[in-house]
């Protein structure tokens, strides 16, 4: 597939190959076509002229996975605005908590109109009392139009997406994408995973999040059925998940490690019988370091069920740029490399055999027109096999942040190279993930990565579903590891963590605290949120 960004993100879309790209959602026992999607989009890009939004503007959409999301999504891009999905609400019977989140968020977009649906109609009056002059689109009541209610046309260095940050280490910041880079993040991942009309997609993540979105477009911009679920749907009934994946012949499905990891225990579990996964050839692991024991899991399990060997496909990315910097080529098995953790630390690369090494899983190459370089911390470009931070540049890295702070730019930008603030390194031309520099933890003068904790920890006896976060108390110079569990005897789980942690890593004075399951904070894609739990442990002044 040839590549071709000098188009807008409506052209890719409205351009799509085929008739299919079909939006099903099981949920509410309903279908978008792409014949219904072009004047569902019309009638919103209709109210919201009417309404008074411009072009250039940002738009807010609040709305979850039902089949008024697409015609929003595309209905602001049709008038030339860009797009912003809000986060859904946390406490949604909270008329007042609902408004309050929902009017921070407003006000950091500088949101003058709001595409919304039925679910929120309660919200809309305390919200528009916190926000004066918003005004507000219901997507569930706009009349369908086959005419295009403009003639503006946007361009492709125009404004399209504005995203947000994981927050997992910090504030959630406002991502600016052009349509050029997001025409690239969506159609790159297309062209490196093959993807075609006879694909079948199942999308789980929030649409508000990144990889939600991304997915979504990549589907309509490819032109295959999709399947859309919410993540509770996914995440409370995981042997129901894998059922419909194979019922109806998934071939792509997105999620980090906890995803699978529960997907891969209740095959294990529930051993469902007539369970055939022979049709899922892209098992996309993204959104963290792919954990080995994530991989191993899910090949022998889900394996037992006609998963291909190398369905599981490794891929890294971030906000800054659009959401994919790697995707691991199709149908290949993830490769691994197990390091001296000492000489990792110090930046370098030395393979070992022995358990205890540092076994990182690669995340495949760069995507199509992306680079990736690795520099030390006096900005030094290093060779390859050199441990360092990962740098990348290419047509889909972000304008700006939303409200532009040039300190806050400045930081992560190096002469058009985005500073990911993840350490790695590159091994035969593929990117491998050692972790966050915002994460390494000083014991004792030594240098220790917060994951190479949690991958000792989460294996032990008595770790509720492998949850574990590692910490640095940095008073006393000592990781702390807080685990989730369900056991009564939790002195003898938070002893097993202190014995393997000190066996493995060599450090033998870690302080474990035992929490209740779901006690430990979670982004709304599953990624731990640090910060807050920095927050919970320390208090707000040892937070950073």
């Amino acid at each position: 597939m040839t590549i071709d960004i000098s188009g807008t993100l409506v052209d890719a879309i409205t351009c799509a190959p085929g008739d299919r790209g079909r939006m099903i959602f099981p949920e509410s026992a309903t279908v978008l076509t792409r014949a219904e999607l072009g004047p569902r989009a019309n009638g919103v890009a209709a109210a919201l002229l009417a309404a008074g939004a411009e072009p250039g503007e940002v738009v807010g959409v609040l709305l979850p996975a039902t089949p008024s999301f697409p015609p929003a999504l595309l209905g602001v891009l049709t008038i030339g605005a860009a797009v912003s999905v809000l986060p859904l609400p946390a406490v949604a019977h909270d008329v007042d908590s609902v408004a309050d989140d929902l009017a921070a968020f407003i006000r950091t977009v500088g949101v003058r109109h709001l595409v919304t649906g039925d679910l929120f109609a309660a919200a809309l009056e305390p919200l528009q009392r916190r926000c004066p002059g918003l005004r507000v689109v219901n997507a569930d009541r706009c009349a369908p139009t086959t005419r295009v209610p403009t003639t503006h046309t946007p361009g492709p260095d125009d404004r399209a997406v504005v995203q947000f940050t994981s927050g997992t280490t910090a504030r959630p910041q406002g991502v600016v994408l052009s349509h050029r880079a997001v025409v690239n993040g969506v159609l790159a991942p297309v062209a490196r995973c093959e993807l075609t009309p006879a694909d079948v997609g199942y999308q789980w993540l929030p649409l508000f999040h990144d990889f939600g979105m991304i997915g979504l477009l990549i589907s309509l911009c490819a032109g295959f059925d999709t399947h859309l679920v919410s993540p509770a749907a996914f995440i409370r009934r995981p042997v129901d998940a894998l059922r419909y994946l194979g019922e109806h012949g998934v071939t792509i499905c997105t999620g980090p490690n906890f995803a699978y990891d529960r997907l891969a225990e209740a095959a294990r579990t529930a051993d469902p019988d007539g369970l055939d996964l022979g049709r899922w050839r892209l098992a996309l692991n993204g959104g963290e370091p792919v954990s080995p024991a994530t991989v191993r899991a899910v090949t022998e399990v889900l394996g037992r069920h006609g998963l291909p060997a190398g369905a599981m496909t490794p891929a890294y990315g971030m906000a800054e740029y659009c959401a994919g910097i790697t995707i691991d080529l199709p149908g290949l098995a993830p490769r691994t490399v197990t390091l001296d953790r000492a000489a990792a630390t110090d930046g370098r690369v030395v393979p070992v055999t022995d358990e205890s090494g540092w076994t990182i899983v690669s995340q495949g190459p760069p995507l199509p027109g992306t680079e990736v370089r690795v520099v030390d911390a006096a900005g030094a470009v290093l060779p390859e096999a050199g441990v360092g931070e990962l740098q990348v540049r290419g047509p889909s890295l972000m304008d700006a942040y939303l409200a532009e702070d040039s300190a806050a730019v400045s930081s992560v930008l190096d002469d058009g190279w985005l500073r990911t603030g993840d350490r790695g390194f590159l091994l035969r031309g593929e990117v491998h993930v050692a972790g966050r520099h915002k994460n390494m933890i000083i014991v004792r003068g030594r240098n220790v990565h917060a994951e190479e904790v949690e991958h000792v920890a989460r294996h032990v006896p008595g770790v509720y579903q492998r949850h574990c976060v590692a910490v640095a108390d940095q008073e006393r110079e000592r990781v702390v590891v807080v685990v989730e569990t369900v056991e009564t005897d939790r002195a003898a789980v938070a002893e097993g963590v202190r014995r393997a942690v000190s066996e493995r890593l060599g450090i033998t004075d870690a302080d474990v605290r035992t929490v209740d399951r779901r006690w430990l904070p979670r982004t709304t894609s599953g990624k731990w949120k640090r910060d807050e739990l920095r927050r919970r442990l320390f208090g707000e002044e040892n937070a950073a």
